[in-house]
């Protein structure tokens, strides 16, 4: 039976918007006992930091941070102080950037309707527009006299790329400076405000390269050679303008490079056995601060320049994301989050002291009821060694073995990490082991591993998946019967190609935003779900017969298992309409099937808990009453 849900914002959310001076930041700390469990209701109430920017003293954090329907820009300083607002409501408020002054932060917003950039004193109103049109600009970046800013920007109607602009600080004419049909990315104006440097050949599935283009216009200008190949992403200047430091998987791990502002050849800073993401130079030009991805445990590292030397800078397990240091170069600031901590903003200093700058997770949440999850590592069914976590719950024994939830996570070339899972928490914390392999497709193991599902979705992924089962299944305090399967998106199709595939192994399936006719999905997606397709697996001319072999649609007569189905009305990427077909097809014969569809854009509530509260309410109380009932 199909549902239709149109679902309200929670009273939470118009209590945040009744006050200007409020914003979805940690709150004061009070003499509070820690004896809390997650439950449904917390976990959509949990704010989520996703993003923020360094002020100039070294002491303030801008934050994006979302609660309830709310989203704004804060800035905080200390985790036991309220935090001060710069904008908010329930548009969208994201990328926070300082002026060098460190008096305003420039941000985007969708507040009136495409996205612009505004800029605002905190705790100050009226908020600044700089830019205006019918055009979406992104990505705001001071110029180094504060006098500009820079951007992306895209023109309406989907069919052109992100392009690089600048603009006056204080609103005017701007000056478009790129003109490409597929995307700029990350624009960085140089320490002396006459280049910005940036990625393009952009969109989330091509192999992207650096340039730099004048700030005051003219031809932007490819630094690495035409034969270098590989990914390249994240360019940062050194303090002096001279070099440039940027991402590349050249090698087939993801490793840190520099090369000259001119251009030219470029040198690796780091060599490793593991991808090194996120750089930014010190103050003083001698070091660069990265993230080392560990299966998915991140680590914060330094590595010096002259000698390419690296060390560990910090020795907490979790994920690390986006490092900056403080101007006087003796910390180094960073957005962390760790299986018992939700994201916020730490500052991590040289001389081996830390303090947390913000506090998203509530004082009564007994983090000591959590679940540490172990690495596991199995090898598959040709050998290659596979990674994944589980989350055992400490009631587990082999008197009493916890029943089993395998999640499949994100798409194709995502990668589960060691950080702030709340809803996996709270079904451990239910009685649940779950399971989340890296599967063959996952970034994180370097391009050859990320590759090696292309043309092959629901093939060696998917007997990755059957492997994984197996191995902990053998475990003593965890049950080998009554098997529960849940995915979302690439991981909703590969959960219907395993009900097909295996109708006899699980006991119960979740899908959300799933997959299970490719031929359609490539003939209704949008611009960019279709670059994603042709990358993933080629385009359909000359590849129809695959597309039709991969599909679940292909062996839907052989799928028996339970199935709770989710999807959202107006998802542009995977079209409600392509999978209608094969829904009418199971209600035909009876199939053991329940639907539920999102009204408008609320079925993004399986992804963003804290922006759609009462649809990841819905979804997460369903996706429970699901497991207890044939687990």
């Amino acid at each position: 039976m199909l549902w239709w849900l149109l679902l309200c914002p929670l009273m939470a959310a118009a209590v945040l918007q009744a006050s200007p001076q409020t914003t979805p930041t940690p709150q004061t700390p009070q003499k509070i006992e820690p004896l809390e469990l997650l439950s449904v209701e917390r976990i959509v109430r949990l704010p989520e930091v996703q993003e923020f920017d360094l002020a100039p003293d070294g002491r303030r954090a801008a934050i994006a941070v979302s609660l309830t329907g709310v989203s704004g820009i804060s800035v905080i300083e200390q985790p036991d102080e309220p935090g001060v607002s710069v904008a908010q409501g329930e548009d969208r408020y994201l990328e926070p950037h300082w002026s060098p002054d460190g008096k305003l932060v420039a941000f985007a917003s969708n507040q009136t309707g495409p996205w612009h950039v505004f800029v605002a004193e905190p705790g100050k109103e009226p908020v600044g527009q700089v830019t205006r049109g019918e055009a979406d600009h992104r990505r705001p970046r001071w110029s180094p006299d504060g006098k500009q800013i820079a951007f992306l920007s895209r023109q309406p109607g989907g069919h052109s790329g992100w392009d690089v602009g600048v603009a006056p600080a204080e609103g005017g004419e701007a000056l478009r400076l790129t003109e490409d049909p597929l995307d700029e990315e990350d624009p960085r104006w140089s320490p002396d405000g006459k280049w910005i440097a940036f990625a393009f050949r952009g969109g989330r599935h091509l192999s992207r390269r650096i340039a730099v283009v004048a700030a005051s216009g003219g031809e932007a200008r490819d630094l690495l050679p035409p034969e270098w190949a590989g990914d390249n992403y994240s360019p940062r200047w050194s303090p002096d303008g001279k070099q440039i430091a940027f991402v590349s998987d050249h090698g087939g791990l993801k490793s840190i490079f520099l090369v000259a502002a001119e251009g030219g050849e470029p040198e690796p800073l780091t060599r490793s056995e593991h991808e090194e993401t996120d750089p930014a130079w010190s103050p003083d030009g001698r070091e660069i601060a990265h993230v080392s991805n560990h299966e998915g445990t991140m680590r914060l590292m330094v590595t010096s320049v002259s000698d390419r030397t690296s060390r560990t800078f910090t020795l907490g397990r979790g994920v690390y994301e986006t490092p900056q240091w403080t101007s006087d170069g003796q910390a180094i600031a960073t957005l962390f989050s760790a299986p018992v901590y939700s994201p916020d903003v730490w500052l991590f200093e040289k001389s081996g002291g830390r303090r947390r700058v913000g506090n998203s997770l509530p004082l009564d949440l007994d983090v000591r009821k959590m679940v540490q999850p172990e690495l596991v590592r199995y090898s598959s069914w040709d050998e290659r060694a596979i990674t994944g976590y589980l989350y055992l719950p400490s009631t587990a024994t082999s008197q009493e073995p916890a029943p089993l939830v395998v999640h499949v996570s994100g798409e194709a070339g995502s990668q589960w990490r060691n950080g702030w899972h709340p809803f996996v928490q709270f079904l451990a914390q239910r009685g649940y082991a779950i399971f989340v392999p890296n599967l063959r497709g996952s970034a994180g193991f370097g391009s050859e591993f990320e590759s090696l599902n292309d043309g092959d979705w629901g093939g060696g992924d998917l007997k990755d998946l059957v492997a994984g089962v197996e191995e902990i299944i053998q475990r003593p305090e965890v049950r080998d019967s009554g098997i529960g399967i849940w995915g979302v998106s690439y991981g909703g199709f590969l959960t219907l190609a395993a009900l097909g595939h295996y109708p006899d192994l699980f006991a119960c399936a979740v899908e959300a935003m799933g997959m299970p006719d490719l031929e359609r999905l490539y003939r209704e997606t949008n611009q960019e779900g279709l670059a994603y397709l042709e990358r993933e697996i080629g385009p359909l001319r000359g590849h129809l017969e695959l597309y039709r072999r991969l599909s679940p649609v292909s062996r839907a007569d052989q799928m028996k298992t339970p199935l709770l189905s989710f999807h959202g009305q107006d998802d542009p990427q995977v079209p409600y309409s392509t999978k209608v077909a094969w829904l009418e097809s199971l209600y035909q014969r009876g199939y053991p099937l329940q639907e539920f569809l999102f009204k408008e854009n609320q079925g993004e509530g399986v992804y963003r808990f804290d922006l759609y509260p009462s649809a990841a309410s819905f979804y997460m109380e369903k996706i429970l009453e699901l497991f207890d009932l044939y687990l």
